[in-house]
């Protein structure tokens, strides 16, 4: 600290790449200029959109009306001008007569019909359809028996156009009048026209409907469209869409377009009117380019002024970041300047006054560490002091009072009675169990002092040479032992062996009452560790004991069942700590048990640590 400023090396903490306050307030506030920008767009260009359909929705609507009226004035005048030439009494006396009365005077009425070049043909037929008399009995009308059973059933008072057929290149419609006797149909006209269209006529129609608008005339039932000049090929495929609230149909080329379409009265015709629905929707599609081009301008200065404010915002806390950096690398002399009265100053004056609090608080720690420290290795010193003493002061009692009693159970075995026998078997068998708990005790003191030697080491050799050591303790000769894949270490094997020693000598044990006992070893491999078992299907724990099992003298079976001194498992779990592992154990009472040790991989084994 010099004079309340920090004048260490300045940091860069608010990189581009890190994900600082200038970056993330610029970034929000794009983000809102971008909803905004996207919001306003979608909405004015769905109303545009929407707008544009509704006026060619309208126009489509009035155009397809106004036509379907003209082609129903043309339709009845011309079926007017049919069932005049019907009421002729020739043509009645020569559908009453069946077609024998006045063949001549007929024919030559019905060929004064075709004067405009347009009609082609003219007929009479009788009520079942088949022709009695033609105007050119050298041609053959499209169809005639479709034409009269549609017009009988119906309407059997009136005439009405048929569809339109087509024949090589041209197309033709029938205008059909029934001829009455007294009410009673006796027969029926027909006459052919050619369906052709005067450039008067187009112009006319191009002028109606004007750009973009196409005028179709199609059958009822579909079977032929034309634009009044030719066949359309490419047809409406679904002209059921053409009703729905939103009347697009495709048109079997893909091309999709809005329409309307009516009925023409007195024909079996239908009028369609359609415009492209992609230049319909036109102007709202260069309307949203235009904003959101314009969007990308305003975003771009509204980033530009964003990171500015957010620059004079972010500057004092990267001061205030580069001196926490400095305080956290232990440099807790460090101290913020105060240039503002406003809340990041005050920030700057707080955080000055807690690194001089915590420059003090470090050095309090420190001299508590120092004196705890002295604590420890005085108590560290009375620790071995106390197993030197286990080791050789208490040896040598147990050793006299061991031997004394094999000398008495050797010499005077036949001399005692049975009560005797039974207190001497028991002297010999306690202090052996004291001689084994004092070299447990030995061993887990000395665990904790020993450095330990990290090197590779081969679990499944020292799984096999514990298994082999281990055999006097088998004593059932059905116990079975199942290895499997077993992965290599990097820890102190010596210490390691203990671990498989404690672990197989216990399955042994605990599955001794099984009629047939089977112990499995094994391992697997996770990310950074790899994991050890031995599984047994012996008498098993409650698990809800299992936090009891890896304390010094503790037991979940008692000592008439099992023999042990309740250090193996305490000792076992000293031993995976100081190697940087874990160990646990899941059982079933009954079941049988597994227990689970862990060892670091290689790349994250310590490297000679010692317990303290």
């Amino acid at each position: 600290m010099s004079n309340g400023k920090w004048w260490a090396p300045r940091v860069r903490v608010f990189s581009r790449t890190s994900n600082s306050i200038q970056w993330r307030l610029t970034l929000l506030i794009c983000l809102l200029l971008l909803t905004v920008v996207l919001a306003y767009s979608w909405v004015s260009y769905s109303k545009i959109k929407q707008a544009s359909i509704d006026a060619s929705k309208t126009r489509l609507e009035s155009l397809s009306t106004q036509l379907s009226n003209i082609f129903s004035q043309s339709a009845q005048a011309m079926v007017s001008a049919t069932r005049t030439a019907a009421a002729q009494p020739a043509i009645k006396q020569f559908l009453r007569s069946g077609g024998r009365d006045s063949i001549p005077a007929v024919r030559k009425a019905l060929q004064q019909l075709l004067q405009d070049t347009t009609w082609t043909l003219a007929l009479l037929t009788n009520t079942k359809g088949e022709v009695l008399l033609s105007s050119d009995s050298t041609r053959t009308a499209p169809s005639t028996a479709d034409i009269v059973l549609n017009l009988s059933a119906p309407r059997p008072d009136t005439g009405m156009i048929g569809k339109i057929y087509q024949v090589d290149t041209l197309m033709y419609y029938p205008v059909t009048a029934t001829v009455f006797n007294n009410k009673e149909i006796t027969g029926y006209m027909v006459r052919w026209r050619k369906m052709q269209t005067s450039p008067q006529a187009v112009l006319q129609f191009s002028q109606l409907l004007g750009e973009d608008v196409t005028l179709l005339i199609g059958n009822t039932d579909g079977s032929l469209w034309t634009d009044m000049q030719k066949p359309v090929n490419a047809m409406p495929a679904d002209l059921q869409q053409v009703n729905k609230e939103l009347p697009v149909y495709t048109r079997s080329d893909g091309q999709q377009l809005l329409a309307s379409i009516k009925p023409v009265n007195h024909t079996r015709w239908r009028v369609l009117t359609d415009r492209p629905y992609k230049k319909i929707v036109a102007p709202a599609s260069a309307f949203l380019q235009m904003a959101l081009s314009t969007g990308i301008v305003i975003i771009a200065i509204g980033a530009l002024l964003a990171w500015m404010i957010s620059r004079s915002i972010t500057g004092p806390l990267q001061r205030l970041a580069i001196a926490t950096t400095a305080v956290e690398s232990g440099n807790y002399g460090t101290a913020v300047s105060v240039e503002s009265r406003d809340e990041l100053g005050q920030l700057a004056r707080m955080f000055n006054a807690m690194t001089e609090k915590v420059q003090q608080s470090q050095k309090n720690l420190e001299e508590k560490v120092q004196h705890r420290t002295a604590q420890l290795e005085a108590t560290n010193q009375e620790l071995e002091a106390f197993s030197y003493s286990v080791s050789h002061d208490l040896r040598a009692p147990l050793r006299a009072v061991s031997g004394y009693a094999m000398m008495l159970k050797e010499d005077y075995t036949e001399k005692l009675d049975e009560e005797g026998n039974r207190v001497l078997h028991m002297i010999v068998s306690n202090a052996r169990m004291m001689g084994l708990l004092i070299d447990d005790l030995i061993t887990f003191s000395k665990i904790g002092r020993r450095e330990s030697q990290y090197r590779p080491v081969d679990m499944k050799q020292l799984a096999d040479t514990c298994i082999q050591e281990l055999q006097p303790l088998k004593g059932n000769h059905n116990l079975t032992i199942k290895t499997g894949n077993i992965a290599p270490c990097y820890g102190d094997g010596n210490l390691l062996k203990q671990v498989w020693m404690n672990l197989i000598s216990n399955a042994i044990k605990y599955s001794s009452k099984e009629k047939n006992p089977v112990i499995e070893i094994g391992s697997r491999m996770e990310t950074d560790r790899v994991i050890y078992f031995v599984r047994d299907n012996g008498v098993g724990f409650d698990m809800k004991y299992s936090d009891k099992l890896f304390g010094v003298f503790e037991r979940l079976h008692s000592h008439d069942e099992f023999e042990g001194t309740g250090i193996g498992l305490a000792l076992s779990k000293r031993i995976i700590h100081k190697q940087s592992g874990e160990i646990w154990a899941d059982a079933t009472k009954g079941f049988g048990a597994t227990f689970y040790f862990s060892i670091p991989s290689s790349g994250n084994a310590p490297n000679n640590t010692q317990l303290s």
